[in-house]
C-alpha cells in the first residue's frame, strides 16, 4: 500500500546511519511507505548506503539504536 505522502530520506546516509527528524522528512510522492510509520521510523538504522531523494521503504530499515 502506498500513500500519497511519504518518507524521503533528505541527505546522504551511509550503512547504519539512524534515521532522525533531520534526515528524514515527509513529502508528497505517491511512493514508498505510509506517513503513519513516519514515529516508527525515526531512531532505525539504513541497511546499505543511500543517496539523498530515496524513498523509504521497509527493505532499506533494520533494526533500532
Amino acid at each position: 500500500v502506498t500513500d500519497p505522502i511519504g518518507p524521503l530520506l533528505v541527505e546522504d546516509m551511509k550503512k547504519v546511519d539512524v534515521l532522525n527528524e533531520n534526515n528524514l522528512q515527509v513529502v508528497w510522492l505517491g511512493l514508498g511507505l505510509p506517513t503513519q510509520y513516519y514515529d516508527i521510523l525515526l531512531g532505525r538504522k539504513i541497511n546499505w548506503d543511500v543517496k539523498k531523494g530515496t524513498v523509504v521503504k521497509w527493505d532499506l530499515i533494520g533494526q533500532k539504536e
